[in-house]
Formats: C-alpha cells, sequence, structure tokens
C-alpha cells in the first residue's frame, strides 16, 4: 500500500484511506450528488446499482474491460441500475454470500422487476403460477 499510496502522490491523483469503513460504502457516499461526473473503477460489479446520469462504473478485464452506464446496464441486464440490489437478491449472488430465492433464475428475476413492486407482482396471476413450480 505505501507504494501504490506513493505512485498516487507523485501522479496527483487524489486518493483517501478510510480506516473502520468498507471501501464501497465510502465511495458511495462521495459519490452521492450530482456536482460531478464520476467513473467508479472496479472489479465489484456492486457498484452498478450506484450507476446513474452522472455515475458510469468501468471494469477493468484486460481485453474485456467494460464501462457501464444506465444504457448498458439495461443492454447487459434488462433491469435499470436501481432494480441491481434486488435482482441480485432474487438470483443469488455467490460472491456476496446472497442465496437468492429458490426457483429464481435471471429470466424469472427480470419478469418480476418489469412490475412495479414486489408487491404487485405478488398480487398478480404470475406469483400463483410462479409458486406452482417451487
Amino acid at each position: 500500500m505505501p507504494t501504490i499510496k506513493k505512485a498516487l502522490d507523485y501522479l496527483e491523483i487524489p486518493n483517501i484511506e478510510v480506516i473502520n469503513n468498507e471501501a464501497d460504502d465510502y465511495i458511495a457516499s462521495l459519490t452521492n450528488n450530482d456536482l460531478y461526473e464520476y467513473i467508479i473503477v472496479s472489479t465489484d460489479t456492486d457498484f452498478i446499482q450506484l450507476i446513474n446520469n452522472n455515475i458510469s462504473l468501468y471494469i477493468p478485464r484486460g481485453k474485456k474491460s467494460i464501462i457501464l452506464n444506465k444504457e448498458k446496464v439495461y443492454e447487459k441486464y434488462n433491469i435499470y441500475p436501481n432494480q441491481y440490489i434486488l435482482y441480485k437478491s432474487l438470483i443469488g449472488d455467490k460472491s456476496d454470500n446472497i442465496k437468492g430465492i429458490k426457483g429464481i433464475g435471471k429470466i424469472t428475476a427480470i419478469n418480476i422487476l418489469k412490475y412495479k413492486s414486489i408487491n404487485s407482482f405478488i398480487n398478480s396471476n404470475k406469483f400463483n403460477k410462479f409458486l406452482k413450480y417451487l
């Protein structure tokens, strides 16, 4: 870390070290304004939930690197960035130890998220059909 910090200082790249807090929580709080445009650089897809008109996510993966904005998130996942947490809660995420809901995969999750809320899905005919498969 000291070498990285020196390199950032040498390159005049602002950097902040936070103790006793998760870096992703701190990044979320820093970007929670409309004053600037932000590009978050991380391989952690949890940052997708932060993407809006002012925030993009650059996922560095060599030749497969990608910059995600609202449109790209919708193209890739068929959901909006603000739905990403619920999407992951429904399908599960091993890297975050989220089990998900038995019987719900990506397609079902996307269909559920087309409703205005989970309650409107539960009150729909689709929910009763879904229950038959569990």
